[in-house]
């Protein structure tokens, strides 16, 4: 599992995070409490919740699979039952009936979710004057940006936060509304 980003919507935070299940990674989306800022503690909520997260992936490309109540957890029979072939039996008047369920395409519960950039190449979108003047601000807003880009495992340039810290930048003349729009790739 690997945290992508987070957004902040309605007191809560959306997880975008990649989740494998048979050597295949799903693009997932999930809400966690705002107060996890720590990007440890929103890795131990995540991780401590990745088993649920699996079997709402698995019941959304196996819609018509049927996994009977069992005495192991539910995703542990669901993986089974992928295992046996993706096969539901049930009893029928002349004996015991077999489908094969095939796997849909995942398409995910949420909006489709953008890939971010690293923090590194967020930082190399930037000149060396413009890194400078940022790192040797004193002002408390763009300590704040700053702050959020160091814990963040990834920067979407779309993200609302990313682009009011931009036109905070632009405000207070450390780059230029032509420099914010290079480095956001909407010019």
């Amino acid at each position: 599992m690997e945290i992508n980003g987070t957004l902040e919507i309605d007191g809560e935070q959306l997880v975008c995070m990649t989740i494998e299940i048979h050597g295949e990674k799903y693009k997932f989306k999930h809400t966690a409490p705002a107060e996890l800022k720590d990007l440890e503690e929103l890795k131990a909520y995540v991780a401590a919740r990745l088993n649920s997260y699996r079997l709402d992936i698995l019941r959304d490309i196996y819609p018509g699979a049927i996994i009977f109540p069992g005495d192991v957890p539910e995703l542990e029979r669901f993986e089974a039952w992928i295992s046996a072939g993706c096969k539901n039996v049930i009893d029928g008047p002349d004996g015991p009936v077999e489908t094969v369920i095939e796997k849909k395409q995942w398409k995910g519960k949420h909006p489709p979710m953008e890939t971010g950039i690293t923090v590194l190449e967020f930082r190399q979108k930037f000149t060396i004057n413009e890194l400078v003047a940022i790192k040797t601000s004193a002002d408390p807003i763009i300590g704040v940006f700053v702050d959020d880009l160091h814990v963040a495992p990834q920067v979407h340039l779309d993200n609302p936060r990313v682009i009011e810290g931009m036109n905070y930048l632009v405000s207070v003349n450390v780059i230029s509304e032509k420099r914010k729009a290079e480095i956001l790739g909407s010019e």
